[in-house]
């Protein structure tokens, strides 16, 4: 267990809402967050930033007037919580940090998310700071949800590099405690095979206490073993409740064998907007 999981056991929390639609013959999952069973019974969108997708299929261009329409509609509504994707290509599309900074400031009571912030795009230490940055914004309304990054075309458009799929799972994981570390330490250091920093200063800390949450996505077991380690609660990208229930009770029987590691909340539900 790293530093940064000091006193919590490793546990897994689910939340889901399956959007309705269908690209390309594989079901969208879009997943509502919750922490120590808070955000149970709760439900969330995921805000449209983009256009000539599943997001906005009406739209040429993403509008980011839309984007926050529908967000401040989801608020007065009585949505829980909005959460942005974060894309680069092929779509029209907004940057998932800047888009989400703005509704930020245009909405006062939903919570806002990343669904899920790829971690090669950003160095986590930057990401740690932005993370506290919007919390303020927001005025402690911000969840981080984190990703290894999946869509190499991006990275091959971009110039970014993309290694091989071990060595993402592991930048993820130093990542996850490096950003742990920044929200709690006064001085940070961190010491991995990816990251380094050195009596980092993130300051001012989280205004959500003890720090914000830290959600991961993706798949398979060892990404989950991830998951278990350093995050509080998991983005399920794939599959059925059911199906992940029974991969889960195969890849972890010792925590599935205890209840209280555990905690499935199913909600199967369509978004209100088109």
């Amino acid at each position: 267990m790293s530093a940064g999981s000091v006193g919590r056991e490793p546990s897994l929390r689910i939340v889901y809402l399956h959007n309705g639609q269908q690209q390309h013959g594989s079901n969208k999952w879009i997943l509502v967050p919750h922490s120590a069973g808070l955000f149970k019974d709760k439900f969330g969108i995921l805000a449209p930033t983009a256009a000539g997708s599943i997001f906005i299929p009406s739209y040429r261009n993403a509008d980011f007037k839309k984007t926050a329409r529908i967000t401040q509609s989801a608020e007065g509504l009585g949505y829980h919580s909005a959460w942005l994707s974060d894309h680069v290509m092929p779509y029209s599309i907004f940057d998932c940090w800047t888009a989400i900074s703005g509704l930020a400031a245009l909405t006062s009571q939903i919570t806002l998310g990343t669904l899920v912030s790829c971690n090669l795009f950003r160095h986590p230490s930057i990401v740690a700071k932005m993370s506290t940055t919007v919390d303020h914004i927001s005025g402690g309304r911000f969840v981080l949800g984190l990703g290894a990054g999946w869509l190499e075309a991006e990275f091959r458009g971009y110039g970014i590099p993309f290694p091989k799929y071990s060595e993402r799972l592991g930048r993820l994981s130093e990542a996850s405690k490096l950003i742990r570390r920044m929200w709690l330490d006064e001085k940070a250091s961190f010491e991995g095979t990816y990251y380094h920093v050195n009596e980092a200063v993130c300051n001012p800390k989280a205004v959500q206490k003890p720090t914000l949450p830290l959600w991961i996505g993706g798949r398979g077991e060892k990404l989950l073993r991830i998951v278990a380690a350093e995050a509080d609660g998991y983005n399920l990208n794939e599959g059925t409740i059911d199906e992940f229930k029974v991969r889960f009770i195969g890849w972890f029987p010792e925590i599935a064998e205890d209840e209280s590691g555990l905690k499935l909340f199913a909600r199967e539900v369509m978004p209100s907007f088109k």
